[in-house]
């Protein structure tokens, strides 16, 4: 049933049983595998949804849940991040705190 509505639409990707059951519009990404009941709540609800465009600045990537990634470079800062050669928007993770350490995003002026 993914994609099921979507008569008119090109350019779409649909991963999951219902993924993008009602979306009608072009150029979406949807991974789900549950009815969300119209198309506005697919986009705010689903897994993970998209939008795809030829400028890569008019791309939108939406994760609806928890992101957890596994592995991070670890720096003391955005300095040492920035040394090592990450940009901004890069994500690290900050050293010395332990057990428990926490994400950062580089903000270095290009």
């Amino acid at each position: 049933q993914a994609g099921y509505s979507n008569a008119t639409g090109s350019g779409n990707v649909f991963l999951g049983s219902q993924a993008g059951y009602y979306e009608t519009g072009s150029n979406k990404l949807f991974i789900d595998n549950q009815d969300r009941t119209d198309e506005a709540t697919a986009r705010t609800n689903s897994l993970i949804y998209g939008i795809f465009d030829a400028t890569p600045a008019n791309q939108k990537l939406t994760i609806n849940g928890m992101l957890n990634v596994s592995v991070l470079p670890a720096y003391d800062d955005d300095a040492g991040a920035g040394g090592g050669g990450l940009t901004t928007g890069d994500f690290y993770q900050t050293t010395g705190l332990g057990a428990i350490a926490t994400a950062g995003v580089v903000m270095v002026k290009q």
